[in-house]
């Protein structure tokens, strides 16, 4: 359960380069490095999704507005 605590905390607050450096257990750096990561990369898949979004949208207004 304390790995569980650990990555959701990681995942909602990473932590600084000094609390990183800080940490003595090599399985809590393990868990705060895969807690980083998978919000990273949900932050790049939001972005990759807010920009096909954006441009499906702009394909059916294009296309509304010029009639075909």
């Amino acid at each position: 359960m304390e790995f569980v605590d650990l990555f959701l905390s990681a995942v909602m607050n990473p932590p600084s380069l000094d609390e990183w450096q800080a940490m003595n257990d090599v399985s809590d750096m393990a868990v705060t490095g895969t807690a980083v990561l998978c919000r990273f990369s949900a932050v790049l898949a939001l972005a990759i999704l807010a920009l096909g979004s954006t441009l499906l949208a702009g394909r059916y207004l294009w296309s509304v507005c010029s009639g075909r």
